[in-house]
């Protein structure tokens, strides 16, 4: 079964996403999600997927800042986790 450009495109951003988080839990860094993902308009844009890659992701996104007892998740950071829960119910 062939993806569509989209899905494709969101699948990659995804594994982008866990592959950066998977490093900086592995290497005790520190993850921002506010620097990785773009600023993108949301739901319907053909632009970027990695809003909705962190919606897929879901809440994992702030692991490192939990399991590695680091400060705690940037505003900023948060901020984009609510966009994407608020984007893609």
């Amino acid at each position: 079964m062939e993806q569509s450009g989209t899905s494709t495109r969101l699948a990659g951003a995804v594994q982008d996403l866990t592959s950066e988080l998977v490093s900086a839990l592995r290497s005790g860094d520190r993850f921002r999600l506010a620097g990785t993902v773009t600023q993108g308009p949301g739901p319907g844009s053909t632009t970027d997927p990695s809003l909705a890659a962190v919606r897929v992701v879901g809440a994992d996104v702030v692991l490192p800042s939990v399991l590695l007892r680091c400060a705690p998740p940037d505003p900023d950071d948060l901020a984009v986790l609510g966009r994407a829960v608020h984007a893609y119910p």
